[in-house]
């Protein structure tokens, strides 16, 4: 159970935040007015993202609740961390640099630390 819910946490969090960046990367003008209000309700993408995003943020809830938050916690951020520079990479076109790589294998050497020590 504890897997799928991190596999749902990740899907709904990082598909959210990419959805929310390729919507604010179409608006234009982006200064806080009304007119930025509407333009947002009217954002199918963006509404779709923050939803995604708000739905991962209760999953997190359940996450939490059932499990070590010292565990949990590291676990997940790490991962986030590794599938938003992937994400960045492969769809919006960011760069992949050396230091990014070697953070990549750190965090990864520590999520396996978290999970051999448990």
């Amino acid at each position: 159970m504890y897997i799928l819910l991190v596999i749902l946490y990740l899907v709904f969090n990082i598909a959210g935040l990419y959805l929310i960046k390729i919507s604010f990367n179409s608006i234009e003008n982006f200064n806080f007015s009304t007119k930025l209000v509407v333009e947002i309700f009217r954002n199918i993408k963006l509404l779709s993202g923050l939803f995604m995003y708000i739905c991962s943020f209760f999953i997190w809830l359940i996450m939490i609740a059932k499990s070590e938050l010292s565990f949990t916690q590291p676990i997940i951020i790490g991962l986030i961390y590794i599938s938003t520079i992937f994400i960045s990479f492969l769809f919006l076109k960011e760069t992949l640099n050396y230091l990014k790589i070697i953070g990549i294998i750190l965090v990864g050497v520590g999520i396996i630390l978290l999970i051999i020590s448990r």
